[in-house]
């Protein structure tokens, strides 16, 4: 499995999450970038690597999830009576937090592709500089099989030449 392919399964996975249908954003960058809209980056801070086989490394991989909210671009006709517009963004950030560690329980192996992982933190980040911005970030760690070698291009049938000679028996 390669890192890029860790990331892809990661984001599929979340994106077929019911209580995520909001996010209108996914970026596989390991950053936040915000948008009025709500947003996920995944993307990785390390890797570290454990002789298993010839072919392969036993690799954990440290990814981060960022979810930002702009309390600005959210439905107000989801916000609750006794809430006020800072109140509510707050609740979805943490919903979709909860949402996607839960999902990321569920779904552990990603469908085969990791042997194994965790949601080790999720940590509500709070800007000075963008008072509206609502984060919160996922450390989520990914256990998989990396090859040790490089994958061989394969060549197409098509350039193959074969003479072979046809003898007839007798």
């Amino acid at each position: 499995m390669t890192l890029d392919e860790v990331l892809q399964a990661l984001i599929a996975t979340l994106k077929k999450e019911p209580d995520l249908t909001m996010v209108e954003h996914w970026y596989s960058i390991n950053g936040l970038l915000p948008n009025v809209k709500p947003t996920v980056s995944v993307g990785v801070d390390k890797v570290t690597y454990e002789e298993d086989t010839r072919d392969f490394d036993r690799a954990m991989a440290d990814i981060n999830i960022f979810f930002a909210v702009d309390e600005t671009g959210l439905d107000a006709d989801q916000r609750r009576d006794d809430e006020d517009r800072i109140e509510y963004a707050e609740r979805v950030i943490q919903d979709m937090a909860q949402a996607a560690r839960l999902c990321l329980c569920e779904y552990r192996t990603l469908g085969g592709v990791l042997d194994n992982s965790y949601v080790g933190q999720v940590d509500f980040i709070y800007s000075d500089d963008a008072k509206n911005l609502h984060v919160a970030q996922i450390s989520f760690e990914a256990i998989f099989y990396a090859p040790r070698k490089r994958q061989k291009k394969s060549v197409p049938v098509e350039s193959f030449y074969i003479e072979t000679e046809i003898i007839r028996e007798e």
